[in-house]
């Protein structure tokens, strides 16, 4: 097996250090990984307008045929080939390619590891993201007990993100707050959190604090309470926080005198108290009594 001896009782993922039971990656290490690698193949969220996001290996794809959804100014695109006259992103080349070596090498390393034979055609994995990432999606105990483990996150992961910016989109990551940890070096950190909502756990980069990803949503969610936000960003706030809304939801609850404008931002657009727009959600289903003419005379 990959494993053998286990010395080290603690996950070897950088930065991680939570305790292991014969294994070389943390159960939570080992679902991030899984929930990265699945997003390769196919994305489990919405746009704003609530038609599903297309998975890594697709994006790449679209990205290199420009038929771009983010944008041709964002993206950047700074040549093309004459051949063909089919213009792509130089960097989101470079990143798939990037992303497709990382993927490759610790798929021979792991047959290998597992006592397969070092010639491409025993591996019986299609030579595509998708296909890669299927591969070793079947395989998780490979990965989790590889005695490099910690080492294959860090190289999957950071070659997954890197391709994500290179599409210009992030990994479906928002804001979580302000780290505030305390430490002897910075004092209390000030190191802006931004997590994925599949994610259990979220790391500062700066000081290394771990935090809990649905406890952060909630401390966010109390305390954006006390502040008016508008439509826009309020939705987003909830989406982020498992709350399924959208901003025209929010506006027509307003509209319909569900929920009261307590404020207007510079701009003159309207602002809600998130309390109010979650009752709101909550009674969305409920049966209003229907107005009679004796309900009215009695009123």
């Amino acid at each position: 097996m990959a494993g053998g001896y286990f010395s080290d009782p603690q996950c070897t993922r950088p930065g991680c250090g939570r305790p292991v039971v014969d294994a070389y990656l943390c159960r939570t290490c080992g679902d991030d990984l899984r929930v990265e690698l699945e997003r390769i193949i196919e994305f489990n969220l919405t746009d704003s307008h609530g038609e599903p996001l297309p998975g890594l290996a697709a994006e790449l794809t679209t990205t290199l045929q420009r038929n771009d959804r983010v944008g041709g100014e964002s993206v950047g695109w700074i040549t093309y080939t004459r051949d063909n006259g089919i213009p792509y992103a130089l960097h989101a080349s470079d990143a798939s390619d990037h992303l497709r070596a990382v993927l490759s090498t610790w798929i021979r390393e792991l047959w290998e590891t597992n006592g397969g034979e070092a010639v491409l055609g025993d591996f019986r994995c299609e030579d595509t993201l998708v296909g890669m990432a299927g591969w070793l999606l079947l395989r998780p105990s490979w990965m989790t007990l590889h005695v490099a483990a910690g080492e294959l996150y860090a190289d999957i992961t950071e070659a997954i993100y890197r391709a994500w910016r290179a599409i210009d989109r992030a990994p479906a990551r928002a804001y979580s707050g302000v780290c505030g940890a305390v430490t002897d070096e910075l004092g209390e950190c000030g190191q802006p959190l931004y997590s994925d909502p599949d994610h259990t756990w979220v790391v500062c980069r700066a000081c290394g604090a771990e935090w809990n990803v649905h406890e952060r949503r909630q401390w966010l969610l109390a305390l954006a309470d006390e502040t008016p936000l508008t439509a826009t960003r309020m939705a987003g706030l909830l989406t982020h926080a498992g709350i399924s809304v959208t901003a025209a939801q929010i506006r027509s609850y307003g509209a319909h005198g569900r929920i009261d404008v307590v404020d207007r931002d510079d701009r003159g657009h309207p602002m809600y108290r998130i309390s109010d727009v979650r009752q709101a959600i909550v009674d969305r289903y409920k049966v209003r009594p229907r107005m009679t003419p004796q309900s009215v005379v009695a009123g």
